[in-house]
């Protein structure tokens, strides 16, 4: 029925009073139909795209790039000349598939960084568009390595020629993707689902929808390098574990246990150092796979040795992503408790200041001190 339209069917509504008359609402958006579904006519005017992740780099204009939900990688212009302002043929796609991370090398326009799920990696060429895969692989005679759907690919915010491939391990590669170093051991609990039980069906006899879709598990989720200090890394994954290391990865320590009330296997959400203290980090967690919709949000001030709870008022709501302080005076304390976001994702402001037209170098850098972002 859907054939000529976007595949991943989330809806279908038929009018009551006339059954010639059919919406449909997929990955791609929604269409309607006027001949019980004979032809589709796309409706191309619903502003709901979904973005995973977008960034911006250092062009004037800047370049803003995102990974749309099924529909690819993206970049387009900021601003362009023109009355009509910008429009869809000023965006160009970067990589297909479903669309996660784009990363912009800040010190360098022509490269940027584009993944689709399961850790499909290229390093492209945006003058040229060549393109060239950089996933790392396992190593001769070690197990196929596990990547997570929305794999949290990396730059470090020290040295944009270092990026950070998490699967079960962490990578790191010092020359944008050319070569590749494990500096982690698999950090997941590293469970089989084929020995899992659930409802009283071992994962191994499951016959429909076996493993829905999830390509590999464990795997790691979310992943972090401290903006005050290289080499303070932080790795949680989709199986319950936090990991943190302060030596670029010689030893890892595994910190979940210190977190009180976090339930046993939960889905690491977001782990975000502080900007401001090199000791602080913060990590919410994701329950509702467990049918745990509770608020977990926790922050830490000693490395991930201690954590203390920052759910505040918020109750019986998943928060999934920390909006990180950005400090309207130098000397804010670096233990003030971020902004957590619920069921939302953020990134750090791309916009121009409307006070002193100064846009942010990066994320980490301070915002104009009369602005409101």
């Amino acid at each position: 029925m859907a054939a000529s339209t976007h595949d991943d069917v989330h809806g279908i509504w038929i009018d009551p009073a006339n059954s010639s008359h059919v919406l449909i609402g997929n990955d791609g958006g929604v269409s309607v139909s006027y001949d019980q579904a004979k032809t589709w006519a796309f409706m191309p005017n619903l502003p709901i795209a979904t973005f995973y992740h977008v960034s911006y780099d250092m062009a004037t204009p800047f370049n803003v790039c995102g990974g749309m939900q099924d529909n690819y990688d993206w970049c387009g212009p900021s601003a362009v000349r023109g009355s009509a302002g910008i429009a869809n043929h000023n965006w160009t796609t970067v990589q297909g598939g479903d669309g996660f991370v784009v990363l912009q090398d800040p010190t360098d326009y022509r490269i940027a960084y584009t993944e689709s799920q399961d850790g499909n990696m290229t390093r492209l060429d945006r003058v040229t568009f060549e393109t060239m895969s950089i996933r790392p692989q396992a190593a001769s005679g070690e197990p196929a390595l596990r990547w997570q759907w929305d794999t949290p690919l990396t730059m470090s915010p020290h040295d944009s020629k270092v990026i950070y491939a998490p699967a079960n391990k962490v990578f790191r590669s010092a020359d944008r993707g050319l070569s590749w170093t494990a500096i982690s051991p698999d950090l997941t609990a590293g469970a089989s689902r084929d020995e899992i039980v659930t409802m009283g069906v071992k994962g191994s006899e499951i016959q429909v929808a076996r493993n829905d879709g999830i390509a590999a598990w464990p795997a790691i989720t979310t992943f972090a390098e401290s903006p005050k200090r290289a080499g303070v890394l932080y790795a949680g994954t989709d199986d319950g574990r936090l990991a943190a290391t302060r030596d670029m990865g010689k030893t890892w320590l595994q910190v979940f246990d210190k977190i009180p009330g976090a339930p046993k296997g939960i889905y690491v959400a977001k782990v975000a150092p502080s900007r401001f203290d090199e000791g602080t980090v913060y990590a919410t967690f994701d329950g509702h796979r467990q049918n745990d919709f509770e608020t977990y949000a926790y922050a830490s001030s000693d490395f991930g040795q201690s954590w203390r709870s920052i759910n505040g008022n918020i109750k019986g709501e998943v928060a999934r992503t920390i909006i990180r302080r950005r400090s309207m005076k130098p000397k804010t304390s670096a233990r003030a408790a971020p902004r957590i976001s619920k069921l939302t994702w953020s990134t750090c402001a791309i916009s121009t200041c409307a006070w002193c037209s100064r846009r942010p170098r990066s994320c980490s850098s301070e915002a104009c001190p009369r602005s409101a972002t």
